[in-house]
């Protein structure tokens, strides 16, 4: 849980259920462009 969510809402993301909104989208985007090290 390196982003501090729950991995029933990691799973709605992937199924696109939900979409990622606010600071989670931007750490996912950093994440995405610089690597999960840039992160944690």
């Amino acid at each position: 849980m390196a982003l501090n969510v729950s991995k029933l809402l990691v799973s709605k993301w992937e199924r696109g259920e939900v979409l990622p909104s606010g600071p989670a989208l931007k750490l996912l985007a950093l994440a995405d462009s610089k690597g999960i090290d840039a992160i944690l």
